[in-house]
């Protein structure tokens, strides 16, 4: 009876034994024959693994998934073996733990799927349709240098967890899909994940200032996201709801598909050291960070849609370009951080403020047009030249180099203190007025087009170039002041003052040339502390008072009088009176010719003291003097009536 008993607790412990080990892992390996997935003879164990159980694939012999549901735990291929599905059927197979690939995983002529539950590390040829990351938790993909990833498509089914690459990826006709999740490269380590074709789709991929190189046909799919990313190789395009994030650096070529038009988000800085450009469609760029432009920027559209300041930098000798160039937020401003230049762009602003900082900073157009900008120089230079044009707008203290068209009409404003060195000019076949709402001087030209350019002027006026344009209205309600440096003549066709409650004040001698002068019932003042003179050349001087304080009036080449008030002038050169609203006050004094306009009698009246050193005559008509005061003659009076 006793042994019986111990018969029996030896045979109890050896079932429970033999019970425990078999919840143990078995590593299995596939003879060298290889042979499909569910046959025991493929397997040196003589049996199919299970989902507890790790394979390695030994080869040279291929192994073949010939049914699908069959699942492993780890998963080696060795190097010199084969893992790949049936002919005529897709298949799959399930890796609950982790993949070392250092052999193939291939399709046979139809497609073979892999999930992985754990890592996956390749050393060798994965050229499979899909390795599937589906595992839940955070998942690690490495490739060793060398080798790629050809697979047709490596998907990340559970969002909720990140896919990380540990070492550079390289992919070859791979289209990447994160269902909405992440992946990530390490930080620091500047890793490139490599697409010679194939595509980035639907999720976030980290870079961690790592680089995203595309060629071959590679694409950006929808619903992606790139973080902090180096792009380099030609980077496409392909859907409309692609966005770079973070700061994005670009080394190559950023561009749309063929044949569709794309809209790219950048919702960060971006420095463009190589091409941003459409294809044969137009790519549209939104950025709501920093530009920093030192390659090739031709996009069709620019929007600026930052919320708070954007800077702008342009390398030496390098442009923004392109269709079209806009801020879409009128409260954040934009500030150039560098010299800024745009060829043959509209640039349209919605209102927002462009700032060229003080101490030299440059704007650039060829060829380019502003539409709605609120430009602040801060004593800068803004340069313009092929027919870039001034549509609308506020500029502030600026410095106008090559030639400024005004291009609409009543929607350019000038603030400050603006100096023109080149040409100011309206747009061709159109009349077109300026609004100068502070000072305006000019060392180079201003001038009409085959058309009218007229200046509305609120400040002063000070020329030391060419003056011609058609007509220069003085608008200001206080005194204006006009110079003429270097004896440069005002030869504008109609000089107006519009505000009779304020005087013209003379800050130097004064030129006119053929100019139609109409003080509109104000005053012209030559200050009585200064030896300032007025000269007409041609033109006339018209309904207001000439406080001349003493100073000399030279009028010549048929220049006249009419409606004018002069007080204490000296009379030079040949001064004619038309019709008969000629007053003279103080002292007037004539040196040289007074008479009257060829073909209108006329008469002055004389209010005070007339000194003739000079000639007073009729011309083909009579002169006639009404004088009020006394009259000193010390040359030739031969005009035909004195009252």
């Amino acid at each position: 009876m006793k042994n019986y008993y111990k018969l029996i607790r030896t045979s109890l412990i050896a079932f429970l034994m033999l019970g425990v080990l078999s919840t143990y892992a078995v590593v299995f390996h596939s003879t060298t024959a290889g042979g499909n997935w569910d046959n025991t003879a493929t397997w040196e164990e003589a049996a199919i693994p299970t989902a507890t159980d790790d394979v390695i694939i030994t080869g040279p012999g291929a192994v073949i998934v010939y049914n699908n549901g069959y699942q492993c735990n780890d998963l080696t291929v060795n190097a010199g073996a084969t893992l790949k599905n049936r002919s005529n059927e897709h298949r799959s197979l399930t890796a609950l733990g982790n993949v070392i690939n250092n052999g193939a995983i291939t399709n046979s002529n139809y497609q073979f799927t892999l999930y992985v539950k754990g890592n996956f590390s390749n050393a060798g040829v994965v050229s499979n349709q899909q390795l599937n990351f589906s595992g839940t938790s955070t998942q690690y993909i490495s490739c060793a240098a060398g080798f790629t990833f050809n697979c047709s498509s490596i998907y990340h089914s559970d969002l909720n967890f990140n896919l990380e690459a540990q070492t550079d990826i390289e992919c070859t006709g791979t289209n990447f899909s994160m269902n909405g999740g992440t992946m990530v490269f390490p930080s620091g380590s500047a890793s490139t994940l490599t697409l010679h074709g194939g595509s980035l789709n639907d999720g976030a991929y980290e870079f961690n200032d790592g680089t995203l190189f595309m060629d071959g046909g590679a694409v950006i799919y929808s619903l992606t996201d790139i973080y902090d990313a180096t792009l380099d190789g030609t980077v496409t395009i392909y859907e409309n709801d692609a966005t770079l994030n973070g700061t994005i650096v670009n080394n190559g070529t950023l561009i749309n598909r063929t044949n569709e038009h794309r809209t790219l988000t950048i919702a960060g800085d971006f420095t463009n050291n190589g091409t941003v450009n459409s294809s044969n469609y137009h790519l549209t760029v939104y950025i709501s960070g920093d530009i920093v432009n030192n390659g090739i920027w031709t996009p069709y559209s620019t929007y600026l849609n930052g919320t708070n300041k954007q800077y702008l930098t342009c390398g030496s000798g390098l442009e923004f370009a392109g269709h079209d160039f806009n801020d879409t937020d009128n409260t954040s401003p934009v500030e150039a951080a560098t010299d800024l230049v745009f060829g043959a762009t509209a640039i349209y602003f919605n209102g927002s403020e462009l700032i060229l900082p003080a101490g030299g900073i440059s704007l650039t157009l060829h060829g380019s047009n502003i539409h709605n900008m609120v430009l602040t120089g801060n004593d800068n230079t803004l340069t313009m030249d092929a027919g870039a044009v001034l549509s609308s707008g506020d500029f502030h203290d600026l410095t106008l180099e090559g030639t400024c068209i005004i291009y609409e009409n009543n929607s350019v404003y000038f603030y400050g203190e603006i100096i023109n060195n080149g040409t100011l000019i309206n747009r061709t076949n159109e009349n077109r007025t300026l609004i100068v709402v502070d000072n305006i001087t000019n060392n180079g030209t201003i001038q009409n087009s085959n058309y009218y350019f007229t200046i509305n002027c609120y400040g002063n006026l000070i020329n030391n170039g060419i003056w011609i344009n058609r007509q220069v209205n003085l608008s200001g309600t206080s005194d204006q002041e006009m110079s003429c440096l270097n004896q440069n003549t005002f030869s504008m066709l109609y000089l107006t003052d519009q505000d009779n409650s304020s005087a013209i004040i003379a800050a130097s001698d004064l030129f006119f040339e053929s100019t139609m002068i109409d003080l509109g019932g104000g005053n012209l003042n030559l200050p009585s502390a200064q030896n300032y003179n007025l000269s007409i050349v041609g033109g006339y001087l018209y309904n207001g008072t000439l406080n001349a304080n003493g100073h000399d009036l030279y009028m010549h080449n048929n220049a006249y009088l009419q409606d004018i008030t002069s007080e204490d002038a000296t009379l030079k050169g040949i001064v004619r009176i038309n019709n008969n609203g000629v007053v003279f006050n103080g002292n007037t004094v004539v040196e040289d010719t007074l008479q009257t306009r060829t073909s209108v009698n006329s008469t002055i009246t004389v209010n005070d003291l007339l000194t003739n050193n000079g000639l007073i005559q009729n011309s083909n008509y009579v002169l006639y003097v009404n004088v009020y005061g006394d009259i000193v003659n010390n040359g030739e009076w031969i005009n035909t009536q004195i009252n």
